[in-house]
């Protein structure tokens, strides 16, 4: 690594709070284009829309209204409160009297609000007679007997409502709507006019349209309507009319045409909250990471600041207890059997827990300081059969055979690279329990290869490469983890490399070490 972890938390909570302070610049750039683009768009769509809109109204108003060829409408009015020109004959009195239903009487039972209603030619507020709002009322509420002046009254009122006597159009829409269902093929033609019901005849439709404060309602066939077609094709517009249902008024058959797009200030609003969403999104998931890295780096500190103190306090109290074991144990002698082999367990034990110790210091400088080996000349074999012979002190009964050894000279951190063998040594003895052989051997090349191998269980060598201090993949109580992880840094930091070989049965570790190091290598 060519920066301590202390180093990449920085950078990285650095990185983090650039990226917080630059994400609002790119968001209201991206936002700003977007503007342009919609606000640029919108007046494009409007152009288009209006001249498109120009186009339609001529064609429709040139044929239905300039080109009529002095044909008569179905229905027209020269001014709104004038009456109708065109209506069919109204019902005759016998016949009104018919539909009615009502039998003749003296005395009529309507109440007296309607009764003043119908004979009343006052107006309303808005403009409408009260003798129509009598005269629907009274048909929707059935009264089964009527006088004959009431009957007179009624048909008198009704006739005046077939011609929309002083009737807009809006006022002869809300009487008609609310006639009741027997009543409307009487008003069937107004009602079309009023656009409440549909043609019945589906090979004609209706249109109604204004000119100069005149009112036009017009039938047309269905195959006029390929003509309009032509001329919309004429016109290069990418419009076509279809025969639905009916078409009641203009403005219905305009609706039918108009296209259906989002207004431009509803799409900049959407957009503009779409570009918040985004900013407040990235805001938050980059402040969560950098209290997140910030968190874990603080952890990190505190942990190895805590094990840099615990190991450097443990090594004192260690080595007087094993210096007092070796003691005791160089005058056995003069101790029973069995306290000879307390004295042994006690001085084993100590070995251990102060090669565990040395680990964990030795974890710490890495962690926090950038150390660089200090080589020194010595042999290879002495140095080798040396670290074997310590290692065995971990454990009377464990059997390590040193193969041949070339007679090689390397210019290596002794304390270091003893460190490594004896980790790797004691990974064996831990994990494998079997006997364990170590071999050397030197390439063309100068480098150094040394091999340690038992002959236990097969293990995933994947999951043995992926070393890294206080992660285990396996069996964690077994151990921390710090012994892989040293070994890797220290021969990464001579210029080696370490490997791992399934052996079958057994594991192989190898070694690949230059024989002479560079100085200048840093390890952390």
């Amino acid at each position: 690594m060519s920066l301590s972890k202390r180093y990449t938390f920085r950078l990285g909570r650095g990185l983090i709070a650039l990226l917080m302070l630059v994400c609002p610049f790119f968001v209201v750039q991206s936002w700003r284009h977007q503007h342009q683009s919609l606000t640029k768009d919108a007046r494009l769509r409007a152009a288009f829309q209006q001249e498109w809109q120009n186009l339609l109204t001529e064609v429709l108003w040139r044929r239905f209204v300039t080109d009529r060829a002095g044909r008569e409408p179905v229905l027209t009015r020269e001014r709104p409160n004038e009456p109708l020109l065109g209506t069919p004959d109204f019902l005759t009195l016998q016949a009104f009297e018919t539909r009615l239903g009502a039998e003749r009487a003296e005395s009529s039972p309507v109440p007296d609000d309607l009764h003043r209603l119908l004979w009343s030619e006052a107006l309303y507020p808005s403009g409408l007679p009260h003798c129509y709002a009598g005269f629907v009322e009274i048909l929707r509420a059935g009264v089964p007997r009527l006088s004959e002046a009431d009957v007179v009254r009624l048909h008198q009122v009704g006739t005046r409502l077939a011609v929309a006597d002083r009737l807009p159009r809006r006022f002869l829409t809300l009487l008609l709507d609310r006639l009741p269902r027997s009543w409307h093929e009487v008003y069937a033609l107004q009602r079309r006019y009023c656009a409440l019901d549909g043609s019945a005849d589906g090979d004609q439709f209706y249109v109604f349209f204004r000119h100069e404060g005149r009112e036009v309602f017009d039938r047309y066939a269905v195959t006029e309507i390929g003509q309009i077609n032509r001329a919309l094709r004429a016109l290069n517009l990418d419009l076509a009319l279809e025969a639905d249902a009916y078409w009641a008024r203009y403005e219905n058959l305009w609706l039918t045409l108009k296209p259906r797009t989002l207004p431009a200030d509803e799409q900049l609003q959407a957009a503009r909250n779409i570009h918040l969403f985004i900013f407040l999104f990235v805001e938050v998931i980059l402040l969560v990471i950098y209290l997140l890295v910030d968190q874990y780096d603080k952890i990190h500190r505190f942990q190895q600041q805590l094990l840099a103190a615990t190991s450097h306090e443990l090594r004192t109290p260690l080595a007087v207890i094993r210096q007092f074991a070796e003691l005791l144990a160089n005058k056995r002698d003069q101790f029973p059997a069995r306290v000879q082999t307390y004295h042994q367990f006690v001085l084993r034990e100590s070995i251990k827990m102060q090669f565990m110790v040395e680990n964990l210091l030795q974890t710490a400088r890495f962690e926090h300081l950038r150390l660089r080996p200090k080589p020194t000349a010595f042999a290879l074999a002495p140095w080798l059969q040396e670290n074997v012979d310590g290692a065995r002190r971990l454990d009377n009964e464990w059997q390590v055979a040193v193969e041949a050894v070339p007679d090689q000279e390397v210019y290596w951190d002794a304390a270091m690279m003893g460190q490594v063998v004896m980790n790797l040594l004691d990974n064996a003895r831990v994990h494998a329990k079997t006997r364990v052989d170590v071999a050397a051997s030197v390439n063309e090349a100068g480098r150094v290869r040394i091999t340690i191998r038992d002959y236990g269980e097969a293990v995933d060598v994947a999951a043995v490469r992926r070393v890294q201090a206080f992660k285990r993949s396996d069996q964690p109580e077994t151990g921390l983890g710090l012994g892989l992880y040293l070994c890797s840094t220290i021969v990464k930091g001579h210029g080696g490399h370490m490997d791992f070989e399934a052996a079958a049965p057994g594991l192989r570790v190898v070694l690949n070490v230059p024989a002479r190091v560079n100085e200048d290598s840093r390890m952390g």
